[in-house]
C-alpha cells in the first residue's frame, strides 16, 4: 500500500500541470484494475 500510495502523490503531481488531469487519473484507475 506504502508503494500505490507514493505512486498516487507522484502521479498526482505529474498530473497537476496537465489539463487533463481527470483523464489521465480515470485512465490510470482502469488500467490498475485491471
Amino acid at each position: 500500500m506504502t508503494r500505490a500510495s507514493r505512486t498516487t502523490m507522484v502521479l498526482r503531481g505529474r498530473i497537476r500541470s496537465n489539463r487533463y488531469a481527470k483523464v489521465e487519473l480515470l485512465k490510470f484507475l482502469f488500467v490498475f484494475s485491471r
